[in-house]
């Protein structure tokens, strides 16, 4: 579980079984820190989401005067100085917090929510094995070695009867103890049974993990693959509240594109799977507030670090977040006021095509500038369409709207 759920990283104790057995009026020294209010729900959901991953316990409340807060806790102590203290070890903290004993809070309407899962396996490796029944199947976790050289890989097999139905094997991993996971959850509503999500970690300082997605249609169980992802790979959300969940990946592409890791930054894409197939949904209509919600949550990490609007890596998220929803020509204007022009990150295209050994032909790299190579990358991904003829002028905003053209989750390289 430790790489599907990053909220876990993070490890600020600030829960109180007893605040929280039905309301949200504290007692004693105890206070809610809150750390922002908005009239708007999406506003506070996806300020919530800019915290979400560093800091356990954040929450939306809604006050008895309409607006809405984000807070964190219950928190020990009426000092606001040693509730700054506290979640300052999570990262940058607001100026204006503020403690709350939660009298004006009339109801929590938003909380992070870990999915419900049927199964959770973790295998760690070693010589023995796992065996666990799931529906009509026999499940066995375990691990196969290398051909040639030291080192297993994580493998799964499932038999019905007696009879093996599913044999997989993770490659890539070579380790002495290959660890994977397996988890059942409810991602096809069509489906008769929930589905099974098996992964391992490749190694390496950010990539990759690998996942298997397997499913029965009918009666055949049916194995997908999915995108080999950066760190923690997919995570699960039931976004519009149908108790089937959406599986959510970042744009592993926007990676080191403009920037180094620690400075770059992903949009986050929404699949579903059905009858047996992935399906990138991202552009659907019911989950705009959502996508809402992550631009609201990049803003406000800026709000808090204004050098992020000089970030190119920032800028590239942002932008193609804005493109999803419509609101490219407005995100496009800022970013050419913003980005910047000074970066010596390479950004080289190949103008011929790769030799065999992946190699440019010589004289054929040219070197872009930011908003030309953006602009390239966000019509190649999908997120905006290419232009009937092509700009002569590769800063200028003239990006034509697509709302409704996503990228393929599975399409884009990691």
């Amino acid at each position: 579980m430790r790489r599907l759920f990053l909220s876990l990283l993070a490890s600020l104790v600030l829960t109180s079984s007893a605040a929280l057995a039905g309301t949200y009026s504290l007692t004693g020294n105890q206070r809610w820190i809150a750390l922002a209010s908005r009239q708007s729900l999406d506003e506070a959901i996806g300020i919530a989401r800019a915290f979400v991953w560093r800091m356990q316990g954040v929450r939306v409340m809604q006050a008895s005067n309409g607006w809405y807060a984000v807070v964190v806790g219950p928190h020990e102590g009426t000092d606001i100085r040693g509730a700054r203290d506290k979640l300052a070890a999570s990262g940058a903290v607001p100026k204006d917090i503020l403690l709350s004993n939660g009298n004006g809070y009339v109801a929590e309407v938003w909380t992070k929510k870990e999915p419900e899962l049927q199964l959770n396996l973790e295998y760690e490796g070693d010589e023995k094995s796992i065996v666990q029944n799931f529906a009509d199947l026999r499940l066995t976790l375990s691990r196969q070695a290398l051909k040639e050289g030291d080192g297993y890989n994580p493998t799964l097999s499932a038999t019905r009867a007696g009879k093996e139905i599913i044999n997989l094997q993770i490659e890539d991993v070579g380790r002495d103890e290959p660890s994977s996971e397996l988890w059942a959850l409810r991602l096809d509503p069509d489906s008769p049974t929930a589905q099974l999500v098996f992964t391992a970690f490749t190694g390496g300082a950010h990539c990759c993990t690998d996942t298997k997605f397997i499913t029965q249609v009918g009666n055949d169980w049916r194995v997908i693959d999915g995108e080999l992802l950066d760190g923690g790979g997919y995570w699960f959300e039931d976004i519009d509240g149908d108790g089937v969940y959406e599986i959510i990946s970042l744009d592993n592409s926007f990676h080191y594109a403009y920037a180094s890791y620690a400075e770059s930054r992903a949009p986050q894409r929404i699949s579903t799977l059905r009858n047996g197939q992935l399906q990138d949904v991202t552009s659907d209509p019911k989950f705009t507030s959502w996508l809402r919600q992550n631009i609201v949550a990049l803003e406000y990490q800026a709000s808090m670090d204004a050098d992020l609007w000089r970030s190119n890596g920032f800028l590239a998220a942002w932008v193609a977040y804005k493109a999803s929803v419509g609101e490219l020509d407005q995100a496009w204007a800022k970013m050419m006021v913003s980005y910047n022009s000074s970066s010596d990150w390479p950004l080289i295209e190949c103008m011929a095509e790769r030799e065999k050994n992946g190699s440019c032909p010589v004289g054929k790299e040219i070197t872009l500038s930011f908003p030309s190579a953006l602009r390239k990358h966000l019509q190649r991904a999908g997120y905006i369409d290419a232009p009937a003829v092509p700009s002569p002028a590769a800063q200028a905003p003239v990006l034509k709207i697509s709302p409704a053209a996503p990228s393929s989750a599975f399409s884009v390289p990691p």
